[in-house]
């Protein structure tokens, strides 16, 4: 598999980053979904989250995404876990 030089950053799915008090003020799920298509079309297979962005939420999104679109063998994803 070939991962694509440009990666999408998702850390604004679900809210901005990993701030509590922007929760839910990021992308939404339909907006996600929607910026997930394009970078897909465009060639775009690398995608990077955090547990921590939109409290947990950019990993859901990006999980229901993948699973209705059926491209997870062909996806590359990174995640990050916060340690403190």
């Amino acid at each position: 598999m070939r991962v694509s030089v440009v990666g999408l950053g998702c850390g604004g799915f679900g809210g901005i980053g990993s701030v509590p008090e922007l929760f839910g003020k990021g992308e939404d799920k339909a907006s996600a979904f929607a910026l997930m298509d394009r970078a897909w079309a465009a060639g775009i297979n690398y995608f990077d989250t955090a547990d921590s962005y939109g409290g947990g939420l950019s990993e859901r999104i990006i999980g229901d995404w993948l699973k209705k679109r059926g491209v997870r063998d062909r996806l590359v994803l990174s995640t990050k876990v916060f340690y403190a």
